[in-house]
């Protein structure tokens, strides 16, 4: 990658999605998956699953069960990133030798760097999952301008 005229890494890039979406696994439940996927291969990594029965339900829409996740992936995505194996985890504590091989890993470049590029789903997923508003919302239902619900569909 150039920045103006000198090199900001030798390493190749590799352009990531993330993809959120609802998965129906019983009549009555289901899960959110969340996977990565590498745009180049277009490989599809399981990354995290969340039991839609099993999220909070304080009255929080079920976001103290999909934050920390959301956390989660922050953090590897800002390590890749960076290009470099992490020294702490995901909640900011220090790697110990208990950790295995993220331990030994700490502080080493990885072999690449990589940049979130897209986030994908669906519409539902959006308003469900990311707290946008629903094309049911009667002002600014729309992602990409400020309409009323009534004038969505017209150009």
């Amino acid at each position: 990658m150039w920045v103006g005229n000198r090199s900001v890494s030798d390493k190749p890039v590799l352009p990531i999605v993330l993809y959120v979406d609802g998965v129906r696994t019983t009549r009555r439940d289901g899960v959110i998956g969340f996977w990565c996927c590498n745009l180049i291969t277009t490989k599809r990594f399981l990354i995290a699953l969340l039991r839609k029965s099993e999220t909070c339900r304080c009255g929080c829409r079920g976001w103290c069960s999909i934050v920390p996740i959301f956390e989660m992936i922050r953090w590897s995505f800002q390590a890749f990133a960076q290009g470099v194996f992490p020294t702490t985890n995901w909640s900011g504590q220090h790697l110990s030798e208990d950790d295995g091989t993220r331990f030994l890993q700490a502080g080493k470049a990885m072999p690449c760097i990589g940049a979130l590029t897209e986030i994908r789903g669906d519409w539902m997923e959006f308003v469900s999952t990311f707290g946008l508003a629903s094309w049911a919302t009667k002002t600014s239902p729309c992602v990409a301008c400020f309409c009323l619900k009534e004038d969505m569909h017209q150009y």
